[in-house]
C-alpha cells in the first residue's frame, strides 16, 4: 500500500444558497488544481454533461476509467434511487484505489447535502480524515455544513461560503469563525473564505443581480 505522510490534508467545502455562484467558483477552483487522478461522483449527471465525460456505471467501468486518470461515476444503475448509498460505495472505492496508485487524487462531489445527512458516513469521513496518507483530497459543494453529519463537518480544512438561507444554517460556520451577520447579508456572487488550519480569512467574489425568469400578469 502506498502512503505519503508528507501530503497536507485538503478537504474543501463550498456552501450557500442556490444561484449565488457556488458552481462557478467550484469550477474555477477545480480548473486551478493539478492531479494525477480525478474521481467525480455524478449522482445528478451534471459532470458528464458539463465536461463531456464518459460515465462509469459498475466496477468494471470504474476500474477501466481509473486507468485513464479520469473517473465519472453515475450510481443510477448499481444504486437506483439510493444515491447516498452509492456515494459511500464510491468513497470506499476511491480510498482503496488511492492506496494502490501513486500521485495526487481528488474526489469531487456536488450537492453533498443530499447524500450524507443521516447515519454516520464512515466511508466519507475515512476519505476526509485519512485520505491525506494516500494523497487524496476532497472538493465538495453543499447548501450548508449544518446539513452534513457532524463527523464530516469537522473534517474541512477550507470553507468558502456564499449567503446562507437563514440563521439555522449558520451554526457550524459561526463555530469555526465566520460572522453571522455577514453570512446572512452577502450579495449574490460574494463569498467568505476561511482556512481552518491557519486561521486565514478573506472576502471575495463580485456581486451580481439575479435575473428573474418569472412572468407575472396582474
Amino acid at each position: 500500500m502506498i502512503q505519503d505522510f508528507d501530503h497536507a490534508k485538503c478537504a474543501i467545502g463550498i456552501f450557500g444558497v442556490g444561484g449565488h455562484g457556488k458552481s462557478t467558483l467550484f469550477k474555477k477552483l477545480l480548473d486551478g488544481e493539478k492531479a494525477d487522478y480525478w474521481f467525480y461522483y455524478d449522482h445528478q449527471c451534471e459532470f458528464s454533461a458539463r465536461f463531456r465525460m464518459e460515465s462509469s456505471y459498475d466496477l468494471q467501468s470504474l476500474s477501466r476509467q481509473t486507468g485513464t486518470g479520469l473517473v465519472c461515476f453515475d450510481p443510477s444503475r448499481l444504486f437506483p434511487g439510493r444515491s447516498g448509498d452509492g456515494f459511500l460505495f464510491f468513497c470506499d472505492f476511491v480510498f482503496d484505489v488511492s492506496g494502490e496508485v501513486k500521485g495526487r487524487k481528488i474526489l469531487v462531489c456536488d450537492e453533498m447535502h443530499k447524500l450524507v445527512f443521516q447515519d454516520d458516513p464512515v466511508e466519507l469521513v475515512t476519505v476526509m480524515d485519512l485520505g491525506r496518507r494516500r494523497s487524496l483530497d476532497v472538493f465538495c459543494v453543499a447548501q450548508s455544513p449544518n446539513q452534513l453529519h457532524n463527523m464530516a463537518q469537522n473534517q474541512f480544512t477550507e470553507i468558502f461560503t456564499f449567503r446562507q438561507a437563514n440563521a439555522n444554517c449558520t451554526k457550524h460556520l459561526i463555530d469555526v469563525g465566520f460572522d453571522k451577520k455577514e453570512l446572512l447579508t452577502l450579495r449574490p456572487g460574494e463569498y467568505l473564505w476561511r482556512n481552518l488550519t491557519t486561521g486565514e480569512a478573506r472576502r471575495g467574489g463580485k456581486s451580481f443581480k439575479i435575473k428573474s425568469t418569472a412572468k407575472h400578469n396582474f
